[in-house]
């Protein structure tokens, strides 16, 4: 029997009724050099606390495990009422050297466990398929009432080199499957097209009641070099298909955009009661090169259009300003009904060089405003602040407007790759 449900906070870890926080320190060491660290905040009515209610060590203390580089509330994956938290590691060794794990904590009324209820191994134990680099909630994608996540290898071989692949993992009654029901492969099998690089739920698109999700492959070549793809899979009974339910194509087919960079549901911006979906490009070019543009795409009874219904240009159109490397749902930020969407562009300057900015664009009847809303400038406006870096919506529990129908979880933030890259521009190969 399928369920929708209501009150419960999509990232509650201990049942209190306050939405959770968290972060994430790949490069923290601790027992090993560099294993990493996730830090987790416990909500309350005196807001988040500036010490960690939970921290979680790398459960192998390997040294540069990268522990923490993609972080994620998992939604509820055993149905108990309590959110759980999923965790990349993708540079930690198994088999293999640099294979990947993930991790999920479940939440209970005590909050999360320091050690992890479920390890994800990478399926075929492949050195330097970096699983883990991106994780989320998929949602509920075969709407058996259990939260599923997602976990993206983008460097993953299949048919071809470096290709990339996604892995989702369903959830029951016992909790998250450790072996992946489905494999999701590069459609085109395209060497170093880099799919998986970003995963996350698409929300309900169609609204047929499953959840959907998106995935990116930024150096996918298409009718150009590195322009980039995104792909969505619709959700259903039998769960997420292994063939894309719709390519997005980088619309302006430019070589070297990295369209798909990151990916996000956008939630519901135009009110239509569709989840909507928000796609990066941070090397696309416009007025000035490698600006960045994000494109926003509105969902249906039909599921969701090829072609861009909103595209959104680097506001101060800089040179190499990086505007779409993360992008993500704000939920409602001024309370109009419409849900409303951020962009970062972390290598913008303002008054230092690569400081950072990430821009909030309102929703409305009308869909997305062209122009930012509000910018959000680095605080301290410092040299290499690279602010905007990662962008994301602490919770999720809105619903749709004339279903009342849960949208589908939010990832956590878009990290575009291994920590290697985190303080540099997306490169073209």
């Amino acid at each position: 029997m399928r369920y929708v449900n209501f009150g419960r906070l999509f990232d509650d870890f201990n049942g209190d009724g306050y939405s959770d926080v968290i972060v994430g320190a790949p490069g923290q060491t601790s027992g090993a050099i560099k294993e990493g660290n996730v830090f987790v905040y416990y909500g309350s009515a005196a807001g988040i606390p500036t010490n960690p209610s939970v921290t979680l060590d790398n459960p192998a203390n390997q040294d540069n495990g990268k522990f923490g580089n993609s972080v994620a509330s998992a939604g509820d994956v055993n149905g108990d009422g309590y959110a759980e938290v999923i965790v990349g590691a993708p540079n930690q060794d198994t088999s293999a050297k640099d294979e990947g794990n993930a991790f999920i904590y479940y939440g209970s009324a005590a909050g999360i466990s320091v050690t992890p209820s479920a390890t994800l191994y990478n399926p075929n134990s492949q050195e330097s398929g970096f699983f883990g680099v991106s994780v989320a909630s998929a949602g509920d994608v075969n709407g058996d009432g259990y939260d599923d996540v997602i976990v993206g290898a983008w460097l993953q071989d299949a048919s071809a080199k470096d290709e990339g692949n996604a892995f989702v993992y369903l959830g029951s009654a016992s909790g998250i499957t450790t072996a992946p029901p489905v494999t999701l492969d590069n459609p085109t099998n395209q060497w170093s097209g880099f799919f998986g690089i970003s995963v996350a739920s698409a929300g309900d698109l169609n609204e047929d009641g499953y959840s959907d999700v998106i995935i990116g492959a930024y150096a996918q070549n298409a009718g150009a070099m590195d322009e980039g793809n995104a792909f969505v899979y619709y959700g259903s009974a039998f769960g997420i298909p292994s063939s894309p339910s719709v390519t997005l194509f980088n619309p302006e087919n430019q070589q070297g955009g990295n369209f798909g960079f990151s990916v996000a549901c956008a939630g519901d911006v135009n009110g239509d009661g569709h989840s909507d979906v928000i796609v990066g490009a941070p090397n696309q070019s416009s007025v000035a090169m490698q600006e960045g543009k994000a494109f926003v795409y509105f969902g249906s009874f039909s599921g969701i259009s090829i072609t861009p219904s909103v595209t959104l240009d680097n506001p101060e159109n800089q040179t190499n300003g990086c505007f779409g490397t993360s992008v993500a749902s704000a939920g409602d930020v001024n309370g109009d009904g419409y849900f409303d969407i951020i962009v970062g562009a972390f290598c913008q300057d303002n008054g230092a060089t690569d400081e950072g900015n990430a821009f909030v664009f309102y929703g409305s009847a009308l869909g997305i405003t062209v122009r930012p809303s509000v910018t959000l400038d680095n605080p301290e406006n410092q040299q290499g602040g690279v602010f905007g870096h990662s962008v994301a919506l602490s919770t999720y529990n809105l619903t749709l407007s004339h279903r009342k129908a849960t949208l589908a979880p939010l990832r956590y933030h878009l990290t575009p790759a291994e920590p290697t890259m985190l303080a540099s521009r997306p490169a073209n190969k």
